[in-house]
C-alpha cells in the first residue's frame, strides 16, 4: 500500500479494505488508521462492557428453531468395532459369520457424523429392534478411562 502511505513507509498502521456495491456499481475503499493515533483509545477499545447485549430478532429466532428441529441427521449405532487386516478382509465369503465379543449387555453407541451422542441399550418392540438410551455420552471421561486403562 505504498500510494496510501501515511508518514514514513515503515508506520505501523491499521488497514480495512471495504468493497461496495449498490445499483450495478461498486468500488473498494481503505480505512487506514495509524497505530499512533489508535494508541490514546488503546485502554477504551480493550474493555468489554458487560451490560451490552445484542437485541435478536424473536420471529428470526423463531424460525431458525423451527428449521433446526425439522433437519434430519442420520444416526448410527455401533455395537462393536473390531480390527481385521487387510488380508482377512478380502478372504471374507458369503454366508460367513463373524463373531463379536458382544453380549447382550452390550452397550451400543449412538453417533451422529462420527461424534458419540448416547450409550444404549439393544433390545427388541414389536419384532424390530430398538434402542434405549441410557446414559449421554462423556468424550472427555472416555479419553481419560482409555488412557488410565493402558
Amino acid at each position: 500500500m505504498d500510494y496510501l502511505a501515511i508518514g514514513r513507509l515503515n508506520n505501523m498502521a491499521v488497514c480495512a479494505k471495504i468493497l461496495l456495491q449498490g445499483l450495478d456499481r461498486g468500488g473498494e475503499m481503505f480505512i487506514v488508521i495509524p497505530h499512533a493515533a489508535l494508541n490514546p483509545i488503546r485502554q477504551s477499545l480493550s474493555q468489554i462492557v458487560s451490560g451490552e447485549s445484542a437485541s435478536t430478532d424473536p420471529n428470526w429466532s423463531r424460525q431458525l428453531h423451527s428449521e433446526i428441529k425439522r433437519t434430519e441427521v442420520v444416526l448410527k449405532a455401533v455395537l462393536e468395532e473390531r480390527q481385521f487386516t487387510l488380508g482377512e478382509v478380502a478372504k471374507f465369503h458369503v454366508g460367513q459369520v463373524l463373531k463379536l465379543n458382544a453380549t447382550p449387555d452390550t452397550m451400543v453407541r449412538l453417533e451422529c457424523n462420527d461424534q458419540r451422542l448416547f450409550w444404549c441399550q439393544l433390545g427388541q418392540m414389536n419384532g424390530v429392534y430398538s434402542l434405549q438410551v441410557k446414559e449421554s455420552a462423556d468424550q472427555k471421561r472416555e479419553f481419560i478411562d482409555g488412557i488410565l486403562a493402558r
